[in-house]
């Protein structure tokens, strides 16, 4: 602005995060007091993300920049067709769709206000990988496990039991790696762990009717066994509803599938 009074446009990344390094910078300053500034850089940005729904989270991304002069000296303004994102980003795990950008008033004290740029966007999870590494095989093994329960063999049942349990037990070791390091659940946490406590109660319902055979009681262990046909299957179903309420409704996190 013309009230400039000599000072030179200053600002700050709000969320930056280490060094910022500076390939090149230039600054044109018109008479009127308008002011552009050009600079390529690199550098990281903190942004607090929202993991419960993982894998089915879409985050969102933020660059916020501040004037270091109140406003009455400098306002920042968008210029059309400078804002943007590559093409070749490079960013394997999120796909980047769109972009925003907000031009806000905030307070800094003294009562006065600075002008704040953000450069904002969304970005959803791509989920090819989670759905044929992850997905697809828990459905194979919950299906394996209620096959097992068609067998009248109790003995055969409780081999096949075991043996899933232990495939599941290596199957989320191997996963482990991938999973984000937090503080509380996310939706796949939750998944594994439901699938490992159900596995590890199919093995013991198949040792109780066992019992149930040897004792003589070969009888009653059919009719329960005929129930527990029918409740296995539908308990997955709950659990995975209950889950997706819990997760990926009632959290509020974003739920984005493309």
């Amino acid at each position: 602005r013309d009230r400039f009074q000599g000072r030179w446009p200053e600002f700050t990344f709000q969320n930056q995060q280490g060094n910022r390094w500076t390939q090149n910078k230039v600054v044109v300053v018109w008479p009127d007091g308008k002011a552009r500034y050009f600079e390529r850089f690199t550098t990281d940005f903190q942004v607090d993300f929202d993991f419960r729904p993982f894998p089915f989270d879409a985050q969102e991304f933020i660059i916020r920049v501040d004037a270091l002069f109140p406003e009455e000296y400098f306002v920042f303004s968008d210029l059309e067709g400078y804002s943007e994102i590559s093409s070749g980003h490079g960013e394997d795990e999120f796909m980047i769709t769109g972009f925003e950008t907000i031009i806000t008033s905030e307070p800094a004290g003294n009562a006065t206000s600075i002008s704040r740029f953000i450069f904002r966007f969304e970005a959803p999870r791509h989920l090819n990988y989670y759905l044929l590494q992850v997905f697809i095989p828990i459905v194979l093994i919950v299906g394996v496990s209620w096959i097992t329960f068609f067998l009248r063999d109790y003995g055969r049942r409780i081999e096949v039991a075991s043996a899933n349990l232990l495939l599941f037990i290596a199957f989320s070791f191997s996963l482990s790696d991938n999973y984000p390091r937090l503080g509380y659940l996310t939706f796949l946490d939750y998944i594994m762990a439901v699938m490992f406590v159900l596995s590890a109660l199919v093995v013991a319902y198949n040792v109780w009717l066992k019992r149930m055979e040897m004792r003589g009681n070969g009888d009653r262990a059919d009719r329960i066994d005929r129930i527990g046909d029918w409740v296995y299957p539908l308990a997955n179903i709950l659990l995975l509803g209950f889950g997706i309420w819990a997760f990926l409704i009632k959290s509020g996190g974003p739920f984005v599938v493309y």
